[in-house]
């Protein structure tokens, strides 16, 4: 017996649909439980589970009605419903694998053949964006609750509208969590509502790079598309060549699910951290265990001074050596001052990597894609600064334009990088819980194990 809920009670069917397959071994395959809502109404009895046949409902015979004859009487059965099943998951298989035939049959008919379907209904993904449950109203039962960056098992993504997923090394957090299709039109239609637009810039203007801004940098940085120094050389903050006021997010910019799976990396990553705390708590890490963290010696081409080392300090190369090193992409980022180069070699980051330590960079965003190009995919923990009025609140030296301008230079950064992130933190949590918090995940991560992107699309 189970009751009504708000959706309904909680299950859905298929089956029935001899009238499209007449060659079902001569009788109609049935009426058989698909999915079971978590938190709904059958999850709750624990009376019905998937592969389940149902015979009677409230009595009455389903075992040879059609699909629309056995929703109906579903659907006008009261606020209570008594169902009489028989488990029979072997049938249950054939009967999906029929379908699934008979679907690619049709497919191939409509189009002259050749396309390849694949309704994913199982599968692992990395959460782009922070999901609380209890703030959404639209949940139809039991909702999960996540973080940015936790691994999820989606156990059922059929429904357009909502998955059945828990938190991989947590199988008893589970429940229902919003579809790609879903986070995406929510968070299009809010986007909507709040544009960023340069100064000046008509409608239909908007830029299709995802908010990028047009930076101007040195020609030999711009031509490898490496920005940055250990020394904050060519900064794209300093030498932008478009308003530091707005700038407008593209409409394709919409964070939802990637695709994961689990790789063994045998060094320790590297980590890059984020945001306005970034060099203090870079440094903090260090502090804490010289012996687990360390940085990456940087290369130059400017003549080495009496007190520096080599090898310590930098390593010293010539302007034609370090080049021709930058064009073969022994770099994972590189630039100009004052006529020499400066930038840190893949070498340097293994180097660290194989001595058993985590490698401390103070790169861009742009390096992320090229430290995972180089096999050496960063731990990226991005400190998030909640407004002006909390950056002025936790530094008393910073002006009101110096913190609006940190804030559009962290908008920018999360236009533009936001899915290479592994992690989010909130920097107004307090300078100790962050440390904690950025201690913790890199902890975590710190095995051979890990979840890295498959490039794959949903």
């Amino acid at each position: 017996m189970l009751k009504r809920g708000k959706s309904g009670f909680g299950f859905n069917i298929v089956g029935g649909e001899a009238e499209i397959d007449p060659d079902w071994n001569d009788s109609p395959p049935g009426i058989f439980v698909s999915f079971v809502l978590a938190g709904g109404p059958a999850d709750s009895s624990k009376s019905l589970q998937k592969g389940d046949r149902i015979l009677t409902v409230n009595g009455n015979n389903i075992e040879f009605a059609t699909h629309q004859e056995a929703a109906l009487i579903l659907r006008n059965s009261g606020e209570t419903v008594e169902l009489l099943v028989q488990h029979e998951p072997e049938n249950f298989a054939k009967f999906e694998e029929r379908m699934h035939d008979l679907r690619q049959q049709m497919l191939s008919a409509s189009i002259g053949g050749g396309l390849q379907t694949s309704s994913k209904k199982e599968m692992t993904v990395r959460a782009l964006f922070d999901y609380t449950a209890l703030r959404d109203s639209g949940l139809p039962s039991k909702g999960l609750s996540f973080r940015f960056g936790d691994i999820i098992h989606v156990t059922n993504a059929s429904d357009k509208e909502w998955w059945q997923a828990n938190l991989m090394g947590k199988p008893a957090e589970q429940g229902c969590i919003p579809s790609k299709a879903r986070v995406e039109r929510k968070e299009k239609l809010r986007m909507k509502q709040v544009k960023f637009r340069r100064p000046g810039q008509q409608n239909g203007e908007a830029r299709k790079s995802r908010g990028r801004l047009n930076v101007r940098v040195n020609a030999l940085s711009s031509k490898l598309n490496l920005m940055k120094s250990k020394e904050n050389i060519c900064s794209n903050e300093a030498n932008s060549s478009s308003s530091d006021d707005e700038f407008e997010m593209g409409d394709d910019w919409v964070l939802s699910y990637e695709p994961v799976k689990q790789v063994e990396v045998e060094l320790p990553r590297p980590i890059v951290i984020f945001g306005p705390s970034k060099e203090k708590m870079s440094d903090e890490l260090i502090k804490i265990d010289p012996t687990k963290y360390q940085q990456a010696i940087p290369h130059t081409t400017r003549p080495k001074r009496n007190c520096e080392v080599e090898g310590r300090d930098y390593y010293f190369i010539s302007k034609a050596e370090m080049t021709s090193q930058i064009e073969n992409r022994e770099f994972i980022e590189a630039g100009q001052f004052s006529e020499n180069l400066y930038g840190t070699s893949v070498k340097a980051v293994t180097d660290v990597a194989k001595a058993n330590k985590h490698c401390i960079l103070d790169v861009s965003g742009g390096a992320l894609r090229r430290l995972s190009d180089a096999q050496l995919p960063a731990i990226a923990i991005y400190i998030k600064p909640r407004s002006v009025e909390s950056l002025m609140e936790s530094n008393k030296r910073l002006s009101e334009a110096a913190a609006l301008q940190i804030i559009q230079q962290c908008q920018r950064l999360e236009a533009d990088f936001a899915e290479q992130f592994t992690a989010v933190i909130q920097a107004e949590d307090g300078e100790e819980h962050v440390r904690a918090q950025v201690l913790e995940i890199v902890e975590s991560l710190s095995g051979t194990s890990h979840w890295l992107p498959t490039g794959d699309k949903l």
